[in-house]
């Protein structure tokens, strides 16, 4: 998606106007957070599970409640899974634009200044990069969720814990 609107701007005759300092917020959103959306799932995402298969095999969650852990994890990876959350997180994503313009008509909506109006980069940023930004944000926050709902479910449980002193 950079690399489009970098030759979108050089169609535009704006590169000098994007490669300023006032467009950074794109940069690093383009750049670093797209990218690190994805790290963390290939890296966090396998950690989560390998936690609850070593709570469950280190007999940290009582025998008796194995079948709510199971009842829990099903459930979970059910709403993981479902197209329904993200398709409202598209719409979401999707319609927040004009949410900000209904709420901020006289602020500046782009990272762009452009004297001429919005060009085809702006455009592309707006229209695109941001909603593709917004999606993959509000998945991950979901799936954060999703993990940090996991988390309570399993203290709900009965758990065998040892206290030990360190030291």
């Amino acid at each position: 998606m950079w690399g489009i609107m970098i030759v979108l701007s050089l169609i535009d005759g704006t590169a000098s106007q994007f490669f300023s300092l006032s467009v950074i917020g794109v940069h690093v959103r383009l750049l670093i957070v797209i990218p690190m959306f994805f790290v963390c799932e290939t890296l966090v995402v396998p950690r989560m599970s390998a936690f609850v298969g070593l709570a469950i095999k280190s007999g940290l969650v009582a025998t008796s409640s194995l079948p709510a852990l199971n009842k829990e994890l099903s459930r979970v990876n059910k709403w993981k899974n479902a197209w329904l959350p993200e398709l409202m997180f598209l719409l979401i994503a999707a319609i927040l634009p004009l949410a900000e313009s209904y709420f901020q008509p006289y602020a500046q909506l782009h990272p762009f200044s452009f004297d001429t109006g919005l060009s085809i980069a702006s455009q592309w940023y707006l229209v695109v990069s941001r909603t593709v930004f917004r999606f993959l944000m509000l998945r991950w926050l979901w799936h954060l969720g999703l993990w940090c709902f996991m988390l309570w479910r399993i203290s709900r449980l009965e758990l065998n814990l040892l206290p030990t002193t360190s030291g």
